[in-house]
């Protein structure tokens, strides 16, 4: 199964462009119509609803507007397709298994101002959705000079539909000196102001977070969003092309949680 998700920023509107097609011939893949559905946690329970249908090999952009009435503005609207409509409450996300593809099913996340827009080429898989995982993050692509802000936009989906917080730690990478604490939440869209923090252009910010893991999105943008720029860092394991990737992917998080003195 592959989820999507909708970010909520300040400000920002979002759309999500959906693709009823794989992304290349797979065996026992999916092909067929399907529909679109919303859900969203209430902290207790998985709120599902359908939105619409997509038909074999079509598209459709979902926007804000086209959700449920009932889906709170606090919440993080997560989409999915799915051959059978479904509805009602679940004690878990919906576990389904016909979109398996690699490369991964993905989907266009825009965000949205009135003058311009970004965006996120991706999808949230289905294995971060159980996995009891940490997360390290550097961000080498924020945007410095006069005029423009940054946010980190995180964002975590737990097929556990409980909301809670967990503590994210901010440090300038190359002296391991932490320069804040910030509070993120599972299955929710948490953004974060980076601009109160000190910023050295020559250097790079390190996101840790022992306990919750996610996607973390750097938005930078000037007043009044007028010129916007979002980008992603990948995980560990993504640097990794061969031999044994996950104990690879744990001693470079093992190195820089003994460097960040964690």
């Amino acid at each position: 199964m592959t989820y999507y998700f909708m970010p909520r920023v300040p400000d920002l509107d979002c759309e999500v462009t959906l693709v009823n097609r794989p992304p290349r011939d797979t065996p026992n893949c999916w092909r067929g119509a399907q529909t679109v559905h919303a859900a969203w946690s209430d902290g207790e329970t998985w709120c599902v609803e359908s939105v619409l249908q997509v038909e074999t090999d079509g598209d459709i952009r979902v926007s804000t507007e086209m959700l449920p009435s009932d889906c709170p503005d606090d919440a993080m609207p997560v989409l999915f397709m799915s051959p059978q409509t479904l509805a009602g409450k679940f004690q878990r996300l919906p576990p389904l298994n016909h979109m398996e593809t690699t490369p991964a099913w993905r989907a266009n996340i825009r965000l949205m101002s009135a003058t311009t827009s970004v965006s996120y080429l991706g999808e949230y898989p289905t294995g971060m959705t159980t996995a009891k995982a940490s997360l390290i993050s550097l961000a080498p692509l924020l945007q410095t000079g006069d005029g423009i802000a940054n946010a980190l936009v995180f964002v975590n989906i737990h097929a556990d539909p409980a909301v809670e917080p967990y503590a994210m730690d901010l440090y300038a990478a190359s002296s391991a000196q932490q320069i804040a604490e910030a509070r993120v939440f599972s299955n929710r869209c948490t953004v974060i102001p980076l601009d109160p923090l000190p910023n050295d252009p020559d250097g790079l910010l390190l996101l840790t977070c022992r306990n919750l893991t996610g996607i973390p999105l750097y938005l930078s943008y000037t007043q009044e969003h007028l010129q916007m720029s979002l980008e992603h860092s990948h995980p560990p394991i993504e640097l990794v092309a061969f031999g044994n990737r996950p104990a690879v992917n744990r001693e470079m998080k093992r190195r820089w949680f003994a460097r960040a003195g964690l």
